[in-house]
């Protein structure tokens, strides 16, 4: 029965999991060698104890400031450099460092000194022994309990945490952040269940299995012991790591060994899901079910949001394609359209939107010139100068955009409908339709201008020579506070390498052409 009690829960070699790290608070070597000799041996749930000193209270707080969080256990001597200095180390693990998982023991010397009931009464300890009755067995026995409960409240704790993860994150299951925050959740809640080292879930890019090479091993989720869930790719897999994740995927199964565990789950023709575990012994039956659910409810997840994906890619190229169509009509090309989308995108960035306005602006961007469909021919393509009627029609075409635009609720849309209306508007009042001046105008609509204008002047048209990046630079310095806003200006000047790679990139074809001449 001894033998049971104290034998590891679920064994496996010590090298590969991490110990168990021991505080020992007492100003008398001699307790320190003492307590050390006494569990030289010891061992935990396959795991072995590193013991960390300190000889006052004073010292010990400044190492708990560096590491109580990784600290199962501390035993704390009650009278050191005061009667109370243990006692007022555990107010200050519980009250400062708000540590209230660690396992607390306080052994004294000298028992009349603190009376027992009134120290478990008013301190928030998990035992208090005399020296003289902590023979070696009965320190081991104290160290399997501590440390056993410590190892369930952070299961616990790691469980809830992961549960709170999981509420959150379903409200918007098909945003992507939100799934990534679920997983992250689940698989944190799943090694705790199983009591495992480490849980780590990886997407693999298939054309790297052909090759044989692993750098097509993307880590979504890591988890190690201490719930740590920052870990980069190199500290999440080891090369034996990605060498039983290979050996799985050219098997196309699951993969269980003593230690580890490797479940492939196939959610696409190019990509495929793995959950690596590691730790806790041999994984039962009624376990490895669990773990396949889990990984055809995450494929599921994977599966609806690359469709959710593929429909908001389709909407937005049939964005592309009509505001490149309205361009065309117009003597434009498709690549204006898609660089005046970029350098929003730059802009927007720069100016400080979140990634989603940006993009949102850069998808919306295209259609800012939609209304032109609705313009005639003869007025259109008329080379020479305007009547004031002529004027009047072509001006019409920021509020015929709009009007094609505004009955849409799709974000993009309704974006692209703002764009239309007010992207011909002035900083100083001086545009149209309605003579918005300022801020009136609407974020969007003033990056759109300034985007527009400057790919404009930039680009060689039928009817004109493409303008040096110096005369164009000139001409909006010129227009800020006027044509532009001043602050969008100054945003444009810092951003202008990476604009005009964008500008070299989609090149017109004539303007190719006059490059390579030159």
């Amino acid at each position: 029965m001894l033998d049971d009690l104290f034998a590891p829960e679920r064994h496996r070699p010590e090298s590969t999991r991490p110990p168990w790290y021991v505080l020992v608070v007492d100003d008398e070597p001699e307790v320190h060698q003492i307590t050390q000799l006494a569990l030289k041996h010891f061992n935990f749930d396959g795991r072995p104890l590193v013991f960390l000193n300190a000889y006052s209270g004073s010292e010990a707080r400044k190492l708990l400031r560096e590491r109580h969080r990784d600290i199962a256990m501390a035993l704390l001597d009650v009278v050191m450099e005061s009667d109370d200095a243990g006692l007022a180390l555990v107010d200050y693990i519980r009250s400062e460092l708000n540590n209230h998982f660690m396992r607390l023991v306080l052994r004294t010397g000298q028992p009349g000194q603190a009376p027992e009931q009134r120290v478990i009464v008013d301190y928030d300890i998990n035992d208090y022994k005399a020296k003289t009755e902590l023979t070696a067995q009965k320190l081991s026995t104290l160290m399997y309990a501590s440390l056993r409960s410590y190892r369930d409240i952070m299961t616990i704790d790691g469980n809830r945490r992961g549960l709170v993860q999981v509420i959150e994150a379903s409200a918007n299951i098909f945003q992507r952040q939100s799934l990534m925050t679920l997983l992250e959740g689940v698989v944190e809640q799943l090694t705790g269940l199983l009591h495992l080292d480490k849980g780590v879930l990886i997407r693999v890019h298939r054309q790297y299995l052909a090759l044989a090479k692993d750098e097509g091993l993307e880590v979504l989720v890591a988890i190690d012991a201490n719930r740590r869930t920052t870990m980069n790719d190199s500290e999440a897999l080891s090369f034996t790591d990605r060498t039983l994740i290979m050996q799985a995927m050219a098997m196309e199964q699951h993969l269980f060994t003593q230690e580890t565990a490797v479940l492939v789950c196939h959610h696409g023709h190019d990509q495929a899901l793995v959950f690596y575990l590691e730790g806790g012994g041999l994984i039962s039956q009624l376990d490895r079910n669990l773990l396949e659910l889990f990984m055809t409810n995450v494929a599921i997840a994977f599966d609806n949001l690359r469709l959710r994906d593929e429909v908001e890619e389709t909407q937005r190229e049939i964005v592309y394609l009509l505001g490149e169509t309205v361009e065309s009509r117009s003597h434009e090309t498709g690549q204006h359209v898609k660089r005046v989308a970029e350098y929003c995108y730059i802009l927007a960035k720069a100016y400080g939107l979140s990634e989603e306005q940006a993009q949102t602006l850069r998808y919306a961007a295209p259609l800012h010139d939609l209304g032109k469909i609705s313009v005639p021919d003869h007025i259109l393509y008329k080379e020479g100068v305007h009547t004031d009627q002529e004027r009047e029609v072509m001006r019409a075409h920021s509020s015929q955009g709009y009007e094609l635009l505004r009955h849409s609720q799709r974000p993009i849309l309704n974006a692209a409908a703002v764009i239309a209306l007010e992207h011909h508007e002035k900083w100083d009042g001086s545009g149209y339709p309605s003579g918005k001046r300022g801020e009136e105008i609407h974020l969007y609509a003033r990056i759109v201008a300034l985007a527009d204008v400057f790919d404009a002047v930039c680009s060689p048209r039928c009817y004109k020579e493409p303008w040096s990046l110096e005369k164009t630079l000139a001409h909006i310095e010129s227009e800020k506070g006027k044509h532009f806003d001043p602050e969008l200006v100054a945003v444009f000047m810092q951003q202008i390498d990476a604009l005009e790679a964008v500008r070299l990139h989609y090149l017109d074809e004539e303007s190719s052409s006059q490059d390579l001449k030159h």
